[in-house]
């Protein structure tokens, strides 16, 4: 992994991708919160208004216990799906970070990745990893990497000169 690399070209086309679906992602999280917020409001209000007419008497105790426990409810479950919805955000941005660090650096993004990840990074990028006493052989890329590669928005690094990068493909 530490001999790909993305060009500059493609990462800033994909990182304006990003920020363009991340906008899009907050700009309809922020109207689904406010909707949210806007419900919880008028409930608030129902409930102090139920709250009002108990202590002036028009309310009797039963009906107050009752309005009250189905406002209680209410409320309950819209705090419920402001919290998933703040948990939806914090998912979204844990994806969309991570292809902001995949786009910065590959070797980085696959050494802080967790397993379950590196699997998926490895399957991105090599069709198959051949391997003999325990040292890789030789790699074959993907085709979605060769048509990056061709295409020139994928660099690898040559195994003779680590310090040098050039566009040749690994045997295979």
């Amino acid at each position: 992994m530490e001999r790909i690399r993305f060009s500059d070209d493609f990462v800033n086309k994909v990182l304006e991708r990003i920020k363009e679906i991340y906008e899009r992602w907050r700009s309809e999280s922020e109207a689904e919160k406010q909707t949210l917020s806007n419900r919880k409001t008028a409930v608030e209000l129902r409930l102090h208004k139920t709250e009002e007419k108990l202590l002036s008497g028009v309310l009797k105790d039963d009906d107050f216990a009752r309005l009250r426990d189905r406002f209680k409810q209410q409320l309950s479950r819209i705090d419920v799906e402001l919290f998933e919805l703040r948990e939806q955000h914090n998912n979204d941005m844990d994806i969309l970070a991570e292809a902001v660090r995949l786009m910065r650096s590959v070797p980085l993004a696959y050494q802080k990745a967790p397993h379950e990840l590196k699997r998926q990074y490895l399957c991105l990028f090599f069709d198959k990893i051949l391997v003999e006493n325990k040292r890789i052989v030789k790699v074959l890329l993907t085709p979605l990497v060769q048509n990056l590669i061709r295409k020139q928005k994928v660099r690898l690094r040559g195994r003779w000169c680590p310090q040098e990068e050039s566009n040749l493909q690994p045997l295979g």
